[in-house]
């Protein structure tokens, strides 16, 4: 017997404005740090600092895979304070994106699946999703060795 499903609605996804290329204050007065992506508005709580490890360039000009360190701001502080976690940010090209053939890949389901299924130990999480003129950016969790090791 074939039982219909009947398709999922999705709701937007939530992306936020990005600054990208600033310095990152210190909490405790030493020299700043060169910060790479942060949400634009005033609610930016982490920064990312880009991390030489990873760099890994995507097909076609897709975009590109960056590791990086998080900084975390207290609510009520100025400066960032250094953490020991690190993230792998995702960076998408729009003008790829908007290049596409429909049914290809589609980064704005993914993230809206994503935010949708929440915190789930067999999706991996998205931190957080920027973006600015050029790129999308979503920010995952580095498992510090392959995802497939990870999950084992």
């Amino acid at each position: 017997m074939n039982i219909p499903f009947p398709p999922v609605d999705f709701p937007e996804p939530v992306i936020h404005p990005a600054q990208r290329n600033f310095q990152i204050v210190l909490e405790d007065g030493s020299p700043p740090a060169v910060g790479y992506l942060r949400r634009a508005n005033d609610d930016h709580e982490f920064a990312y600092e880009k991390c030489p490890k990873l760099p890994v360039k995507l097909p076609n000009g897709k975009g590109s895979i960056l590791y990086a360190r998080v900084y975390k701001r207290e609510v009520d502080s100025v400066g960032y304070i250094p953490t020991e976690e690190f993230v792998v940010i995702k960076k998408l090209s729009k003008a790829f994106l908007q290049r596409q053939q429909p049914g290809n890949e589609d980064p704005y389901r993914e993230i809206s699946v994503a935010q949708m299924i929440g915190d789930n130990i067999h999706v991996v999480a998205m931190q957080e999703v920027l973006e600015d003129e050029k790129y999308l950016f979503m920010v995952m969790p580095y498992f510090g060795s392959d995802l497939l090791e990870a999950v084992l």
